[in-house]
């Protein structure tokens, strides 16, 4: 089920079965990677330039996939296996193993002994089988390498001990193994802010400018731009962001973030909605009480509802 967040009605885990670019959306449907929308970089794994239907995707790796990931127009697959797949563009070095085609239109495999991947809007960071934390691509804001240059072409060891890790559009974050978490990257409206205020975080996810987190009390934490009201919180003085993060109150079974969007399934399991939509400043999504799985963009958010299988 697609709905779309800005209101026009256009059409926790290693795990994850749905990801939202800028404008498209990427679905594991059981064993079948899945592709919708704009396809302009070879995002959706073609050389066609739009889907206006879910499309399976060119199967063009070996074993099961089973987390999908994209953010801006790059789409990265991970496999059982630990292999790690991608396609769609590279201008800023994204995809890594030293390919420097700015565009791929099919799958390439880009590194091994990986159990999680997260995609900033040019940046890439993933998560070793030993608790290493590895990125590569857009360092303009310093998400990577605090001392290096506006690009990172081949990996860079960012932490070990981590078990989690996050980007945003220019954000990097990842814990260490005392479960403390670390954030890198842009923060003029504080979306690095103080991470080490959440307790052990277990799930992180990155808006534009803002950033979500579930903490080990299972409140959902925020911090960040509030300038379109993507903070489930009250900031006194008519701030529009804060760079502390905020405990919402809210027990979350599910957080995602995208855009200037956040999203998340309570423990009635119902999916609500904050930030920049046309409708009111919270939402409740309808027809949406099983939601399994959420995604978030920079214009879609994406639930899907149907038990998956592997």
């Amino acid at each position: 089920c697609i709905y779309d967040i800005n209101g026009s009605g256009q059409g926790i885990v290693r795990d994850r079965l749905v990801s939202v670019g800028d404008d498209h959306v990427v679905w594991l449907n059981n064993r079948t990677v899945c592709g919708y929308g704009n396809n302009s970089s070879g995002q959706i794994g073609s050389t066609t330039g739009k889907f206006d239907h879910f499309i399976e995707v060119n199967r063009a790796w070996t074993g099961v996939i089973v987390k999908v990931e994209t953010h801006s127009n790059t789409t990265f697959l991970l496999t059982k296996d630990n292999v790690l797949y991608a396609m769609g563009s590279n201008t800023r070095k994204q995809i890594g193993n030293g390919i420097t085609d700015a565009y791929i239109y099919s799958a390439v495999q880009v590194m091994t002994g990986v159990v999680d991947v997260a995609a900033g809007k040019y940046h890439t960071v993933v998560l070793k089988e030993n608790g290493d934390v590895y990125g590569w691509g857009d360092n303009s804001y310093k998400q990577i390498n605090p001392n290096g240059g506006s690009t990172i072409s081949t990996a860079y060891k960012i932490a070990s001990g981590a078990t989690i890790i996050a980007a945003g559009d220019y954000q990097t974050f990842y814990n260490d193994s005392s479960g403390q978490l670390h954030g890198l990257g842009k923060n003029d409206k504080g979306q690095v802010g103080y991470p080490e205020n959440v307790p052990n975080p277990i799930q992180v996810e990155c808006g534009a400018e803002h950033t979500v987190a579930i903490g080990s009390d299972r409140h959902m934490y925020v911090w960040g731009s509030d300038k379109y009201r993507q903070l489930p919180v009250y900031l006194p003085n008519s701030a529009t962001y804060t760079d502390v993060p905020k405990d919402t109150g809210i027990i979350v079974e599910n957080i995602s973030a995208g855009g200037n969007f956040t999203a998340y399934i309570d423990t009635e399991l119902r999916l609500c909605g904050y930030g920049k939509s046309e409708s009111s400043r919270v939402t409740t999504i309808p027809n949406m009480a099983d939601a399994k799985a959420i995604a978030v963009g920079k214009k879609y958010c994406v639930a899907v509802k149907e038990e998956q299988e592997y």
